[in-house]
């Protein structure tokens, strides 16, 4: 019988058969704010799970804090976090000027005229990866897509995109 402590989010064979929701139940009940250990590199992450919670996180900058650290694909030092920091890791006013600046490409209607070029560039995404006998789900679509994505948005040349 395992117990809250032996659970991690990180475990990915949790979501196999699709959202783990009776975990989920018990990490509401038993441990609502929850630390889920990982294997190294990787450091582990908090999760919390009750509604009135999550809205206390969001709302609480001071004590809750995006800058301080965020989740991300793959570990990194202080340096690349800097360097690498968007509007995901970032609060107060510097959060709300990065979201005026991009609001207006998030409208129904911008979203709308992007389809074409979104389904464009997830078919050579998806098409790059599947055409290897195995690939690494997270480097070669879930990292790719949105750097692609973005570098077209902010009319990146394609000789300058990673």
């Amino acid at each position: 019988m395992s117990t809250m402590t032996d659970v991690t989010l990180a475990d990915i064979s949790l979501f196999a058969d699709g959202a783990p929701l009776k975990v989920f139940e018990d990490l509401r009940r038993n441990s609502p704010v929850h630390w889920n250990v990982e294997d190294e590199p990787n450091s582990g992450f908090w999760s919390v799970t009750r509604y009135n919670d999550i809205v206390e996180v969001l709302r609480d900058t001071e004590m809750y804090s995006s800058e301080i650290g965020a989740a991300n694909l793959e570990e990194l030092d202080p340096r690349q976090l800097e360097i690498r920091r968007s509007i995901l890791e970032t609060d107060g006013v510097r959060h709300r000027t990065l979201r005026r600046m991009l609001q207006p490409q998030f409208t129904p209607r911008a979203l709308a005229g992007y389809e074409t070029f979104l389904r464009g560039i997830t078919a050579t995404t998806l098409d790059k990866a599947l055409v290897q006998s195995d690939f690494d789900f997270v480097a070669d679509v879930a990292a790719d897509f949105p750097i692609r994505v973005l570098a077209q948005l902010l009319d990146v040349p394609e000789s300058d995109i990673p």
